[in-house]
């Protein structure tokens, strides 16, 4: 059976290698199908797919272009590949000017993918900057906005279990988390068509 698969310019917490920020747009995703079907269970399609939505952690931008360039043929074998970069410095390492837009920004990483990604989500600044945004919401300690993988991993846990308000509340004030929680859902759609 196929997955979707999120590639992240991020890495894995080194000791526990967990990556919370996926696990935290998954809870936003069983969220909003909730909201939008009438029955979700673990007997539904969906729940499955979302069950089958991985998250592949580079370590770097180069070594994410790198494995569109190098490995792309080999993730779209096991399904729907996403893309999800920083922001901050990508313009930079695909030689574009500084005011190059987000479409130009996108195209140029499809390029470099042969069109292979599913869809290519720019993150405004960076991860870091939706973290700062998390601890803001949900009231955190404020030495949690420092960048360091614990610090992510336990913000986006505690992301994970906030309120619904709260979680609205993150995803107005970062709206780029809620075009990265429609990506996820448009790859799952469409697996979900391809099974049912």
């Amino acid at each position: 059976m196929k997955e979707v698969i999120v590639l992240f310019e991020d890495a894995r917490h080194e000791i526990t290698k967990m990556f919370m920020p996926h696990d935290f747009v998954l809870k936003l995703v069983r969220e909003d199908y909730q909201d939008r079907m009438d029955e979700f269970d673990e007997t539904s399609s969906y729940y499955e797919m979302i069950k089958r939505t991985t998250a592949v952690p580079k370590k770097g931008v180069d070594k994410l272009l790198n494995s569109l360039d190098q490995d792309l043929h080999l993730l779209r074998k096991r399904g729907i590949v996403l893309c999800v970069i920083d922001e901050d410095q990508i313009r930079s390492k695909l030689g574009l000017d500084d005011r190059s837009c987000r479409k130009v920004v996108t195209n140029r990483i499809q390029e470099i993918a042969s069109g292979g990604v599913h869809d290519v989500v720019l993150l405004d600044g960076n991860l870091e900057q939706l973290q700062s945004v998390v601890v803001e919401v949900l009231n955190l300690e404020a030495s949690l906005r420092k960048k360091s993988t614990t610090n992510r991993d336990v913000v986006f846990q505690e992301a994970i279990r906030a309120s619904r308000d709260q979680k609205t509340e993150i995803r107005n004030r970062y709206p780029d988390l809620q075009r990265l929680v429609s990506s996820y859902m448009s790859a799952i759609d469409m697996l979900v068509e391809t099974v049912d």
